[in-house]
């Protein structure tokens, strides 16, 4: 049963587990579960620990796939990351964790329960699977569609799919084969699979994510807090930028932040996050903020340990 500890995994069984994680940075605030993937004795760690004797950890979901192990094992990247870019700027665990489970068909979403806890603040600055660096045109593709194309694809066919290196995109009837048109993991993926030849910046990509998860959930087909959403998200652009964690900077592979740069980053984000939910949950109220966040509190994404070890080179993401 979901939410109770079991490892009676398959082979292509994987499994997303949540711990918490005891390192507050605003007040008495609280950093989000901490997220990985479980498949049998195979461990993902999504940039963290693994841990699921952890006496608070809990399995959120599960799901099965043909090769699933097959194909985590071949993106696994930097960090057990599932080549999601770098930390705190393209996404954190959650993502990490969304993408492992791609193969799957499964998601860590928020679904009326309390973990893992602080999804909601995690997507409102990455979406689901992750973003572009800031500082990409505005006509690049979405993350996730390259991610498909430049990774999961490559993993797939080493793993006994048809399709070799020279496609340059995902034939829809492989993407979405056994989802359910009227789940949130489709309308999500759908979202997030922009297709190379589309515009959609990173901006797009979030806000749309999150008013499809608030019409699911609440039935509401506009974002409640549009304008908010926007400014944070801009802001947050901006203060990456700052630390030239943009596009053409990282490019270089030449940029590292120091320990403080790395905390006052992560800080920084963290409390952006925490705006965007307390904004949320004025706008629309308890009730409706909890069914979307599992409880009533505010949680801080962005983990400063993980943070500052990621950011002190990022060389090790020159692929």
């Amino acid at each position: 049963m979901i939410g109770e500890k079991n490892l009676n995994s398959t082979r292509n069984t994987l499994e997303a587990w949540a711990t918490p994680v005891d390192a507050p940075v605003i007040g008495e605030l609280k950093v989000a579960d901490h997220t990985f993937v479980v498949c049998g004795t195979s461990r993902f760690g999504c940039w963290g620990g693994s841990d699921t004797t952890n006496p608070h950890a809990c399995r959120v979901t599960s799901g099965s796939g043909d090769n699933a192990l097959c194909k985590a094992n071949n993106y696994r990247g930097p960090f057990d990351s599932a080549c999601l870019g770098i930390y705190a700027v393209n996404g954190v665990c959650h993502q990490s964790t969304n993408l492992f489970l791609f193969a799957v068909d499964h998601t860590v979403l928020p679904l009326n329960r309390e973990r893992p806890h602080g999804v909601i603040a995690s997507h409102a600055l990455y979406t689901v699977y992750g973003v572009e660096a800031p500082g990409m045109i505005s006509t690049a593709p979405t993350f996730f569609a390259r991610w498909n194309v430049a990774v999961y694809q490559q993993a797939y066919w080493r793993c006994g799919g048809p399709f070799g290196e020279s496609s340059d995109e995902i034939p829809e009837e492989i993407l979405f084969a056994g989802m359910d048109e009227n789940s949130l993991e489709y309308r999500i993926t759908k979202n997030n699979y922009a297709g190379t030849g589309m515009s959609n910046t990173v901006t797009d990509t979030v806000i749309s994510d999150f008013g499809i998860i608030t019409d699911h959930y609440l039935q509401m087909p506009e974002h409640p807090v549009l304008s908010a959403h926007t400014e944070i998200l801009a802001e947050k652009n901006n203060l990456l930028s700052h630390y030239g964690l943009n596009a053409p900077e990282i490019g270089t592979g030449t940029k590292s932040l120091s320990a403080n740069d790395s905390k006052d980053l992560s800080n920084s984000l963290n409390k952006l996050a925490v705006l965007f939910q307390d904004t949320l949950k004025t706008k629309i109220g308890s009730e409706a903020y909890t069914a979307l966040n599992g409880d009533e509190y505010f949680y801080q994404p962005v983990n400063p340990d993980i943070a500052a070890k990621a950011l002190s080179d990022l060389t090790i993401y020159q692929r």
